[in-house]
């Protein structure tokens, strides 16, 4: 077997441009005639060259040897960088490299010009960028529509003298806020296309005891949610039956007796995938014999958006009303709340 130096021939006869060098000033003791291309310099002007002449990355002669000597610990490496070629300009590249021994110590190292993927990517990333910034305007765009139909709404309840009418209206928009508030997270979330569970939960919350005034002052509100990123589909349902559940307790849960008024949210992803929605009030309940005939046309609206979260809705009167809603979310996403 003939020394690796004695003879350079195998490296002219690779089809990717190669660079061998000393592992200790990073000379470059052979190079073939891709690699001369690559650089747009003559075989003669690279020999010439060091590795430090080269590859942007590199601040100073330690770095390169400190890499080569990673390079020797596992027998070969690949990373990528930025190398210059003879006029200054950068190419981004990916460097192959290996330690070797035979007369003497050297890294071998295969340069890959990887300026058509990288160029590539980049188009891609502006594409998807551009497309994430449309959603998000839309989603704002959607969430002012929604509020100018709430604004509407509000108008002509004061013009309305009938309290059962204007509680209608009122409920109608809570039902119109809960559905803007998903736009409205969406457009901020760091998550594309992708609704934060807890902090929308929590908005809604805080907005609907804002909207009852006095009726809500006095009652207590527990949530515990886990830290879920759900898609829209889910989120928007999940939020409007929050929103009924809630508001049928704030209005027909409590009595003037009660000195405690209490509510408990949890949201919380079992072990087997399920989101469980429940809310639980200590409020006076009523007969679950007669539940469909005490149901509500918020009541009845949760039923209907379980179905179409494919869920499973479970009432149980016990130191007041306790509503679960079992669910599958897809594409869930769960962040540790640590």
């Amino acid at each position: 077997m003939q020394p690796l130096l004695s003879s350079s021939l195998w490296i002219h006869c690779l089809p990717e441009p190669v660079l061998v060098f000393d592992p200790i000033d990073g000379h470059i003791l052979y190079a073939n005639e891709i690699a001369a291309q690559l650089f747009e310099c003559s075989l003669a002007e690279l020999i010439e060259k060091k590795v430090l002449e080269l590859d942007a990355h590199l601040r100073n002669l330690l770095t390169w040897q400190a890499q080569a000597e990673i390079i020797k610990h596992n027998g070969h490496t690949k990373m990528t960088s930025i190398y210059r070629k003879q006029d200054g300009t950068t190419i981004p590249v990916e460097v192959t490299s290996m330690y070797c021994y035979d007369t003497i110590e050297c890294i071998v190292s295969i340069i890959h010009d990887i300026s058509e993927y990288t160029e590539k990517t980049e188009k891609i990333t502006i594409s998807l960028q551009e497309k994430e910034h449309l959603l998000k305007e839309i989603h704002h765009r959607v969430k002012n529509n929604l509020q100018t139909i709430s604004s509407l709404l509000s108008l002509g309840s004061k013009k309305i003298s009938d309290e059962s009418l204007i509680q209608v209206l009122k409920d109608s928009q809570n039902r119109i806020h809960a559905i803007a508030s998903v736009h409205e997270i969406l457009y901020k979330s760091d998550i594309a296309g992708r609704v934060d569970m807890s902090k929308y939960l929590k908005y809604l919350v805080d907005t609907l005891i804002d909207s009852f005034g006095s009726l809500a002052a006095d009652i207590i509100i527990e949530m515990k949610n886990e830290k879920l990123f759900c898609l829209m589909d889910t989120a928007m349902p999940c939020g409007l039956i929050l929103n009924e559940l809630i508001s049928n307790s704030i209005q027909h849960a409590f009595t003037e007796s009660l000195t405690e008024k209490k509510v408990k949210i949890t949201l919380a992803c079992e072990e087997n995938g399920f989101i469980v929605l429940t809310v639980a009030d200590n409020g006076v309940g009523f007969d679950q014999k007669n539940i469909e005939e005490n149901m509500t046309v918020g009541l009845k609206l949760v039923s209907i958006l379980t179905k179409q979260l494919n869920g499973v809705l479970n009432v149980k009167r016990e130191n007041g009303m306790t509503f679960q809603i079992k669910f599958t979310a897809p594409q869930l996403l769960k962040v540790d709340n640590k």
